[in-house]
């Protein structure tokens, strides 16, 4: 066999060599949805198999009970008010108005360096 001369590396104009070459993400998430779908297997078969999420679920519900009283109960129901429709749009409008309102400083802030 002849011998053959290597040819040269092809460099861009700028002089940089060539980018190296993109991960394959397929992989990766394919690598994900597989340890999702056997977690969740596990998880089913466990709870299919045994009583613990029951176990666990009256341990917890007697817990409640038993620390359960009047000004719990009064407490819950005023959080109970914040998932409201109205209180959950009023959250959002006030949420946005604050934005509008000091989104000068607010990019000023994340903007500033120390000088040290």
């Amino acid at each position: 066999m002849p011998p053959t001369a290597s040819a040269p590396v092809r460099r861009r104009p700028s002089g940089e060599p060539p980018p190296l070459p993109r991960e394959d993400r397929w992989t990766r998430r394919i690598w994900v949805l597989a340890a999702v779908l056997l977690l969740g297997a596990g998880l089913s078969v466990l709870i299919a198999t045994t009583d613990v999420v029951q176990t666990a679920d009256q341990a917890v519900l007697s817990w409640f009970a038993e620390a359960r009283s009047s000004a719990l109960t009064d407490a819950a129901s005023l959080v109970a008010l914040l998932t409201t429709f109205a209180a959950v749009m009023t959250l959002r409008c006030a949420t946005v108005l604050v934005l509008v309102v000091y989104r000068p400083s607010a990019t000023w802030w994340s903007s500033w360096r120390p000088w040290w």
